[in-house]
């Protein structure tokens, strides 16, 4: 019969980075930036290295996980004459809104300074 516990190996180290990413996983699971259907894993790989004798061996462990990427997201810009100064052009989406940086008020469109292009409260 084999006495190694998985959840007692280096004092507890192999429980804990399961769980590490464990957490991982489930919070990509719960990013509305990844797809919904994609699979995500969690890998543990053990290996065992005898010594020469074959009575001692040393094991050591990895977790690893795999997670969903976010979307790739695109916008436009609208840049002036001179190319010193650049906005972007309709990056919001559906339901955005935004904060005036200066007095925290809640907007549905971003302001615009007059003669600039400079995008204010986003």
């Amino acid at each position: 019969m084999h006495n190694i516990q998985l959840s007692e190996l280096k004092e507890g180290a192999l429980q804990e980075r399961f769980e590490m990413s464990l957490a991982k996983v489930l919070k990509n699971i719960a990013d509305a930036n990844t797809d919904p259907k994609k699979k995500r894993s969690i890998n543990i790989k053990l290996e065992f290295s005898p010594d020469p004798s074959r009575e001692e061996a040393t094991i050591t462990f990895n977790v690893t996980e795999k997670l969903e990427s976010a979307y790739k997201l695109g916008t436009k810009i609208l840049i002036d004459s001179s190319g010193e100064d650049a906005a972007e052009i309709g990056g919001r989406q559906p339901g955005q809104r935004y904060i005036d940086a200066d007095t925290g008020e809640i907007l549905d469109t971003p302001r615009v300074d007059e003669g600039k292009l400079k995008v204010i409260g986003q």
